[in-house]
């Protein structure tokens, strides 16, 4: 029997793990004759990395793997048992990841930040060990996770110098029912709900007359709790930290309430319909309907809910002043982050993101026998009409952007002992690679600040004139195609197969994704002599729009710096950036948004980083540029300074979100209309439906049974 061919378009996350599992599959080379067409010299899609002058990684964004990653971690653990013994890549999940429990946000109060670090603790097993979840419900989850607040806040109140104040009366319905079925003294209303909670009966959830005394018993304590946060002016230093932490956990606990309420409120429709219940919602109004209070929830106000839309890029048309999460993706995101890790919260990985997960994964796929064809940017797909209202893809068309000088391309950069990708390609391989180094301009290839000052073959506003076009037929050169790229990029694509199904039409249309923006910093300083006191922190919820920093110190060993330029600490800033899809006859557009990035980051710099380093700053908080690293390359380039700029504005590589409504116009990897087209990517409804690493590789599985003929979901850890 013949082999099937497939083409694959796109090598970002889900395509990989698209192809991963297919040739994971006993004997699959007797099945199929794979092959990647890959824009560019690298994979990774909006995850790809490279390494500029000194070995120095500069990423799409800020990219942090996190300990609910199943999937993900599954499939990385299998690549990196293939590649034991392989040279330049690592050999285990342990050896490329480092575990990340410090994770806060920064709130701000009268017009002064202020840190909230929280150190998650270390929760059994390794994520992608297989092991099942350890809650069978979302209720069941949450009222553990109420349970152990209420235990916390118990104990922080009783350890208080003074004494507890007497709790507001309860409705007379809820103190009867504590009284005869609890049997416990009227006392402290906290004390009154975690017994509560502890003495229910596992199907409590199932009796309706339960449900509002577990409400008002659970509105009892957080009014206790509330009346602890408002201390007299001459409160002593110990109350007034305990009242701040105490804040802290009613918020967190008045959240957790509305959420368990609206859980309980819609049991049955998430029986059958799991959290997409709530897709119509944005978080905030989610909070809302369900009692929680302004303060607590309002992204303008509430640093622990705007943390996650931080997280997303939530924001419409990366307006800061238009959050929009869907509720149904945000308590995913929410429960999986914060409930269902193993071992660590986050995973920070020790290199880039493409040395670290995209390296070994092509080094392992090359092995399996898996073709790929770099510097393939895909044009158009052509329709072809099957009769009896079928059609399926019958051409697919290329422009070839290099010439190969011998016929093969070597990806790699050797960077302290690791196979790394390079930030621009390796034009001393190719035929056009002097004219690809001299770039638009004519004259030259690196910046002072270390950025490629060449033709940019990622870039979709580039100007460079491809040398050869390719085209590929249906029954010739493919049979199938999974596609990878994300939807703001199809109308440029295959505006034909889009036009074929209304569906897909309204994916494209409805399906959002936003620019994103990132600066990365190196600096003298080690991360305490800069004045953050809480040691290696992710944080959210800072200073718009780079609201999101990590501390990326653990990488100064991954780069090639040389030994005078005295490097201290890594820093890492993303977060959204306004603007559409500029036309695609422009150009510059990807130089000027560069230029926007810089300017946006040197105001930021003007006032922000006093909040988190105070010992770097002026009084107006402005950083001191002589904490940035300067010197000379050892590439010869000229002199570097401590920063990176990127502005992802090319549809390819702007971030998908996960607006309110917008579930049901998600289509399946199966969804395409077409007969011989698989969809792949965090953009397809994948179950999780939020843009992460994770979603992209279930979305990938997915690709992988619908191509294979295997139920969707086959093999898949789903978590909802």
């Amino acid at each position: 029997m013949a082999k099937e061919k497939i083409a694959v378009l796109g090598g970002g996350v889900g395509s990989m793990s698209a192809v991963w599992a297919l040739t994971s599959e006993p004997n699959w080379q007797d099945k199929y004759d794979i092959t990647v067409y890959q824009l560019g010299w690298r994979l990774g899609g909006k995850g790809a990395s490279g390494r500029g002058p000194d070995g120095r990684i500069q990423e799409h964004g800020l990219h942090i793997w996190m300990g609910f990653y199943e999937n993900a971690f599954r499939v990385m653990r299998q690549a990196f048992t293939e590649l034991q013994g392989e040279p330049r890549v690592y050999q285990s999940v342990e050896d490329a990841f480092k575990p990340q429990n410090k994770i806060g946000v920064m709130e701000h109060i009268d017009g002064e930040w202020h840190p909230w670090v929280i150190p998650f603790p270390k929760l059994p097993g390794k994520p992608g060990d297989g092991d099942p979840m350890q809650y069978t419900s979302v209720l069941q989850m949450v009222e553990a996770a109420i349970k152990d607040l209420l235990g916390m806040i118990k104990m922080l109140l009783e350890g208080q110098d003074r004494a507890a104040p007497k709790p507001k009366s309860m409705a007379a319905g809820a103190k009867a029912w504590l009284k005869d079925h609890l049997k416990i003294a009227e006392g402290s209303a906290v004390h009154a709900a975690e017994r509560m909670l502890d003495k229910l009966p596992d199907n409590w959830h199932e009796n309706d007359d339960h449900h509002e005394h577990v409400n008002t018993v659970l509105t009892h304590a957080l009014e206790q709790i509330d009346s602890h946060t408002a201390l007299e002016r001459d409160a002593s230093p110990k109350e007034l930290e305990q009242s701040n932490l105490l804040r802290r956990l009613g918020i967190v606990f008045d959240l957790g309430k509305a959420t368990f309420w609206g859980l309980l409120l819609n049991r049955r429709k998430i029986k059958s319909e799991g959290l997409d219940v709530f897709d119509d919602l944005d978080l905030q109004d989610f909070f809302k309907k369900y009692g929680a209070k302004p303060q607590n929830y309002e992204v303008s106000q509430s640093a622990a809910v705007r943390a996650f839309y931080d997280l997303v890029f939530g924001y419409e048309q990366g307006d800061p002043t238009k959050p929009n999460f869907a509720a149904s993706a945000a308590l995913r995101s929410i429960f999986s982050i914060l409930l269902l890790y193993k071992n660590s919260v986050f995973m920070k990985m020790r290199a880039g993101m493409g040395d670290t997960i995209f390296a070994p994964l092509h080094k392992g796929l090359v092995k399996r026998g898996v073709k790929f064809e770099f510097f393939h940017k895909v044009t158009d797909m052509t329709l072809e009409d099957l009769g009896d209202g079928q059609h399926a893809v019958g051409k697919l068309q290329f422009d070839v952007q290099a010439t190969l000088k011998n016929g093969t391309y070597d990806p790699y950069v050797n960077v302290e002992g690791l196979d790394c990708w390079p930030q621009a390609p390796l034009t001393d391989q190719l035929i056009e690679g002097d004219k690809i180094l001299k770039g638009p301009s004519g004259d030259g290839t690196q910046g002072w600040d270390g950025n490629w000052k060449g033709f940019d073959l990622e870039d979709f506003w580039s100007g460079w004139d491809d040398p050869a076009t390719k085209e590929l037929v249906r029954g010739v050169d493919f049979d199938r195609v999974i596609l990878g790229i994300p939807p703001a990029s199809h109308p440029f694509i295959c505006p034909d197969l889009v036009a074929n199904n209304p569906a897909w039409q309204n994916m494209v249309a409805k399906v959002a994704s936003v620019r994103t923006q990132a600066m990365q910093m190196w600096m003298k300083s080690p991360i305490y002599g800069l004045g953050w006191p809480y040691g290696s922190s992710v944080v959210d919820a800072f200073q718009q729009p780079m609201n999101t920093w990590a501390d990326m110190t653990h990488l100064i060993n991954r780069e090639s710096w040389p030994v005078s330029a005295s490097l201290g600490s890594i820093a890492y800033f993303c977060g959204p950036m306004p603007g559409g899809i500029p036309d695609p006859n422009k150009r510059n557009v990807t130089e000027k948004a560069t230029a926007d990035v810089l300017e946006t980051g040197n105001t930021w710099l003007k006032s922000a980083p006093g909040a988190i380093w105070p010992n770097a700053a002026d009084a107006n908080g402005a950083l001191d540029k002589a904490e940035l690293v300067r010197g000379v390359s050892t590439t010869g380039t000229g002199t570097l300074t401590g920063q990176y700029w990127r502005a992802n504005v090319s549809p390819s590589e702007r971030y998908v979100m996960s607006l309110a409504g917008t579930t049901k116009d998600r289509l399946h990897a199966d969804g395409s209309g077409l007969s011989n087209l698989i969809f792949a990517g965090d953009w397809t409804n994948n179950t999780f439906n939020a843009g992460c690493v994770e979603a992209s590789v279930m979305s990938g599985l997915f690709a992988s049974n619908a191509l294979a003929g295997w139920p969707l979901k086959s093999d898949i850890q789903t978590y909802w």
